[in-house]
């Protein structure tokens, strides 16, 4: 890396080229300098460094606020920006958390008395956020290297506090404020190979950890990130058949998870690691959805055994056999099954909740297989309507369902209606994903097939080169 500058030094101009790969990324990790400047001017010692101004106010910190020192190691294991009140709080794990922090979130004002110390000591400042504070950067890395040290118990504890159920988090439960602290804390993940999983933690402290893993791999799955969802789901499922048995209900909910992941990947798995598992060809796909049906024959029993046939957590490992048993092309079956399913969830949660929205889309892409289009129309358009209302037009699953409409219409040679829905589709997939992610790419391609069907070569063989060439 290599940056010109110009100055003026009297009446000649010159010319500093600075070559000091470390100094620059220094300057650039300190964000302009504004936490060094004001941590300087705090302590007035000869040969100051900005590692000696940090360990004293560290060790003033440790002196007259010791929770405030654990809040501050606590938050190395989680991302530097946005930590708030309701993030700290374990209201359904309370008897496992440890007193320092049960102390800190006992009451707002607490909280605020805490926060309070570390702004007075400049190691934290308020974010733009009403209510949220941050860490400056270089802070975050010298108390995750420096001062934590491996420390185990704060590790466990990070995923803990912000991957409880995301239910317990008001205002704050979506990826957006949780997914930061998700990569944090997938950057110090080594240690949970080294000891979480090990003799050195009990089963008190290992339950809470261990949902929180749950919930980390529920996190990326929402994001698309299967890869990074698989790992987590599986370290927890080792984690909770250890500590709690093979037929407790969390365990059950973790199986019945991945059963939901290796069908996904199945189906949907996108870009190049889609283009590979076609390679390996339909035996491949055949026994990793073999894999997952044996997983989901496994949770429904023990859910119908302990939960009743009409439970909401039973008709959801019902709605997953029907995804497999269509993945199998034993239709009938999986029509049987979106059926109780659907007569369930609309009498439990009624007929527009998302829950039942994602069954009639089953339905309608049954259907469609089928060749019963009429059929999946309705199924489709009932799904789309329930989906805008909650959703909004948008959302990521409405243009699914969008998309989902797009090629039922191609098929019975509604063109034009085809390509308004495509167009639509298209149109909301660049905007919420990326010009070059791949369901946009998909979209883009799909024109190109619908105009080459109306004979508008010019147009579809300029779609078929976008799909082919992204844009960044």
């Amino acid at each position: 890396m290599r940056r010109s500058d110009s100055s003026v030094a009297g009446k000649e101009d010159t010319k500093i080229e600075i070559f000091d790969q470390d100094s620059i990324a220094l300057v650039e990790r300190l964000e302009g300098l504004p936490l060094a400047l004001v941590l300087g001017a705090r302590h007035d010692y000869p040969k100051r460094t900005i590692l000696t101004t940090w360990m004293i106010s560290y060790g003033e910190l440790k002196h007259n606020d010791a929770n405030a020192v654990k809040l501050l190691q606590l938050w190395g294991y989680l991302d530097n920006q946005d930590l708030w009140f309701q993030l700290l709080k374990w209201p359904k794990y309370r008897n496992q958390t440890p007193k320092w922090l049960r102390q800190i979130t006992d009451t707002e004002v607490a909280f605020l008395k805490t926060i309070r110390d570390l702004l007075d000591y400049s190691l934290v400042g308020r974010d733009g956020r009403l209510g949220s504070y941050s860490m400056h950067a270089m802070v975050h890395d010298w108390i995750r290297e420096f001062t934590n040290k491996e420390d185990y118990d704060l590790f466990r504890l990070g995923i803990t506090t912000f991957l409880k159920d995301r239910r317990e988090i008001p205002g704050r439960c979506n990826a957006g404020y949780c997914l930061p602290h998700a990569y944090a804390y997938r950057l110090s993940q080594y240690l949970h190979k080294k000891h979480v999983l090990g003799s050195r933690s009990n089963k008190a402290h290992r339950i809470p950890y261990l949902f929180g893993l749950h919930n980390l791999g529920g996190l990326f799955f929402d994001q698309g990130k299967l890869s990074k969802a698989e790992a987590m789901y599986q370290w927890a499922l080792a984690g909770e058949e250890k500590a709690l048995g093979p037929a407790h209900m969390s365990m059950l909910e973790t199986v019945n998870h991945l059963g939901v992941l290796y069908s996904k990947q199945c189906k949907f798995t996108e870009g190049v690691a889609m283009h590979r598992r076609a390679l390996a060809g339909r035996e491949k796909k055949q026994n990793r959805l073999a894999e997952a049906e044996a997983m989901y024959q496994r949770v429904l029993a023990g859910m119908e055994k302990v939960l009743g046939l009409w439970h909401i957590s039973t008709l959801g490992v019902v709605n997953n056999l029907g995804i497999l048993c269509q993945g199998h092309s034993r239709l009938d079956e999986a029509e049987s099954m979106y059926r109780r399913a659907l007569a369930g969830r609309e009498k439990v949660l009624g007929s527009e909740h998302m829950s039942t929205l994602e069954v009639t889309n089953n339905l309608g892409n049954l259907y469609q297989k089928q060749n019963r289009l009429a059929e999946a129309e309705a199924m489709y358009q009932r799904t789309l309507a329930g989906m805008e209302g909650v959703l909004g037009p948008e959302h990521i699953s409405t243009l699914g369902t969008v998309n989902n409409l797009d090629v039922l219409y191609r098929r019975q040679n509604r063109l034009g209606e085809a390509e308004t829905m495509y167009q639509r589709a298209l149109v909301g997939m660049e905007k919420v994903l990326g010009p070059d992610h791949t369901s946009a790419l998909r979209t883009v391609n799909n024109l190109g097939k619908l105009y080459q069907d109306q004979g508008r070569l010019a147009e579809a063989k300029a779609m078929y080169h976008r799909a082919r060439t992204p844009r960044s």
